[in-house]
């Protein structure tokens, strides 16, 4: 199989799940030319083994592991989040939200957070692993970027508000601000930090770009 086009949204099986020389990594991609709607594919990191993990009328997209690898998250576009294990067996519906995107599991694997439309803006919520509970985390501010945990899950990380934020996992009050300033659409990319939480990676536009009218992108850090 051939991949014709292939969009950067990738998860690495990481934790207790990848004890493997060669791990799997699942991505996103086409085809056939990105004539049918884009689906989750999976191979080893050697390049080995690629196949299909989703097939669909809708696009599948923001695939990320579960912390021991049994199972992944993901946004079918449109429809909501959904889990499904790596081969592609035991599909679940978690969320019926149509605009819901950026699902990512807490470091025990027992909370998923995410994003979801709340009065034309996206907000970050939280959701218990099979789908239940779901709650807007109403004292972090909007709208807001693609969340990230800290390594003892007691909190996240988000781009939100114009800055990038520190907030508690179970009400979305601020415990700190990071000292960055970013003016990026809350669709851009907030990297995972460190895993011993040392550091923040994000994505954003370059803020002395050699040409101002094709803005680079740049990764940046942020201890």
């Amino acid at each position: 199989m051939t991949l014709a086009a292939l969009v950067l949204s990738m998860g690495i099986l990481s934790g207790s799940g990848a004890a493997t020389r060669d791990p799997w990594i699942v991505f996103v991609g086409s085809p056939d030319g990105a004539t049918k709607p884009f689906q989750l594919f999976r191979m080893r990191l050697s390049g080995s083994g690629l196949g299909p993990v989703t097939h669909g009328r809708r696009n599948a997209d923001d695939p990320a592991f579960s912390p021991d690898g049994g199972k992944l998250v993901f946004t079918r576009v449109g429809e909501g989040i959904f889990a499904v294990k790596p081969d592609g067996t035991k599909l679940r519906r978690l969320t019926h939200g149509a605009a819901d995107r950026y699902p990512v599991w807490s470091p025990d694997g027992t909370t998923i957070a995410f994003l979801r439309a709340f009065r034309s803006e996206l907000t970050l919520y939280v959701m218990r692993a099979d789908g239940t509970k779901q709650h807007r985390l109403y004292l972090t501010p909007r709208p807001a970027s693609r969340p990230s945990w800290t390594p003892n899950g007691r909190s996240l990380l988000v781009q939100a508000g114009g800055r990038f934020l520190q907030v508690d996992a179970r009400t979305g009050k601020v415990e700190r601000r990071l000292g960055l300033s970013v003016e990026l659409a809350p669709t851009r990319l907030c990297l995972p930090s460190h895993p011993t939480g040392a550091a923040l990676f994000t994505v954003g536009a370059d803020p002395n770009p050699h040409d101002a009218s094709e803005p680079r992108v740049n990764c940046s850090r942020s201890t």
